[in-house]
C-alpha cells in the first residue's frame, strides 16, 4: 500500500538537496545581467520552465502579462509576455512564449517554442521534462547616452544602435499531482558568466514549489517558493494565495531584501481569469520608486470533442 508519509519525507529530503545545490551555484562572483522579473510567477511559469507547457490537459491556454517595474523612473523596465500551451495525447506538450522587454535604452524581444514529455509515475502523479528553443533579439539606443568628456571618444563607449541576435536553449523538470508542484528548471544553458556580454545573457536557475491545502468546500490556500538565480544575483521570493469559492483570490508574496507585494485575482468564467499585483518597494530604491504594477489574464479554450462513433453490426445488434 502507498506510504503518504514516508513519501513526503522522501520528497521533502529531495527539495532540500535541490537547495542546497542552488546555494552552492551561488558562490561565484561575475558580473552579469539577469532576466526579466515577475510577480506573479505562479501563473506565468511557461518562459522559464518549458516543462510546464501542456500540464493542463485538456484545454488551450493563453496568457497575457505586462508588466510596468519602478513608477517614477523614466526609463524604468517594462515587461510584457505571452504565453500559448496545450497537450496532444500521444505526442506531449506544446508551448510558445514571447517576451517583451524594455530597460533604459536597451530593448529585448525572445521567442521561444516548447516541447514537454509527460510520463505518469502513480494514479495522479506526472513527472515531465521540457525543452524550450528559440532566440533574442537585443537593441541598444547608444546615441542617447551621455559621456562626462563629450571631447574625448571613448575606446569602450557605444555611439551607435547596436542589434543582435543569439539562439535560446532552455531545460526543465516538474513533478505535479492534485496536492503540489515541484519545478526545476535552467535558461540559457548554452552561456556561461564568462562568456556573459550585453546580447549573452548567462545561463539561469530557477526552481518552484507550491502546495495546495484544501481548507473547506470554499476555501484553499496555496503557499509557494520562487528561487531566481543567475549565479550572482538572486532572488528568493515566498508567497501565498488564498482562492474562495473557487472564483476570487488574494495573495501577499515576500521578495527577499526587495518588495512586499498584494496580489488580487478573480475568474470572470471557469476559463477566464485576470489578475493584479503591487510590488511594495523597501530599501534604498523606495525613496525614489513608487512601486511597480503588475496585471494579466488567462484564457482557456476547451479542445474540440470528436465523440466515439460505434459502428452496427449483425454480431452487436440482432
Amino acid at each position: 500500500m502507498f506510504n503518504v508519509q514516508k513519501y513526503i519525507k522522501i520528497l521533502m529530503k529531495k527539495i532540500l538537496l535541490i537547495l542546497i545545490v542552488f546555494s552552492a551555484l551561488l558562490r561565484f562572483d561575475i558580473f552579469s545581467q539577469n532576466d526579466v522579473q515577475i510577480s506573479n510567477f505562479m501563473f506565468s511559469k511557461l518562459w522559464y520552465n518549458p516543462a510546464f507547457a501542456g500540464s493542463n490537459k485538456t484545454t488551450i491556454n493563453a496568457l497575457i502579462l505586462a508588466r510596468q517595474q519602478w513608477v517614477g523612473f523614466e526609463t524604468a523596465p517594462a515587461t510584457q509576455i505571452f504565453e500559448l500551451d496545450t497537450y496532444f495525447k500521444k505526442f506531449g506538450g506544446i508551448g510558445l512564449s514571447i517576451i517583451n522587454d524594455k530597460l533604459g535604452y536597451e530593448k529585448s524581444i525572445s521567442p521561444k517554442i516548447m516541447y514537454s514529455y509527460q510520463k505518469q509515475v502513480s494514479e495522479k502523479s506526472f513527472i515531465s521534462a521540457g525543452i524550450g528553443l528559440g532566440a533574442i533579439n537585443k537593441s541598444l539606443d547608444g546615441t542617447k547616452y551621455i559621456y562626462e568628456n563629450k571631447d574625448i571618444t571613448d575606446p569602450n563607449g557605444i555611439y551607435d544602435i547596436e542589434n543582435e541576435i543569439e539562439p535560446e536553449l532552455d531545460f526543465g523538470l516538474t513533478f505535479t499531482n492534485q496536492k503540489f508542484t515541484l519545478g526545476l528548471s535552467s535558461t540559457h544553458i548554452t552561456k556561461s558568466n564568462k562568456n556573459a556580454s550585453f546580447i549573452k545573457i548567462p545561463r539561469h536557475y530557477y526552481f518552484y514549489a507550491d502546495y495546495n491545502i484544501k481548507m473547506n468546500n470554499k476555501v484553499n490556500i496555496i503557499p509557494s517558493f520562487y528561487i531566481k538565480s543567475n549565479k550572482v544575483i538572486t532572488h528568493y521570493e515566498i508567497n501565498t494565495n488564498v482562492i474562495f469559492a473557487k472564483k476570487f483570490r488574494a495573495g501577499l508574496s515576500y521578495r527577499l531584501s526587495e518588495s512586499v507585494i498584494g496580489l488580487l485575482g478573480m475568474n470572470i468564467t471557469p476559463n477566464i481569469k485576470i489578475g493584479y499585483s503591487y510590488d511594495f518597494d523597501v530599501g534604498v530604491i523606495e525613496k525614489y520608486s513608487s512601486g511597480s504594477h503588475e496585471i494579466f489574464l488567462i484564457c482557456s479554450f476547451n479542445k474540440p470533442y470528436k465523440p466515439y462513433i460505434y459502428y452496427k453490426t449483425p454480431r452487436l445488434f440482432n
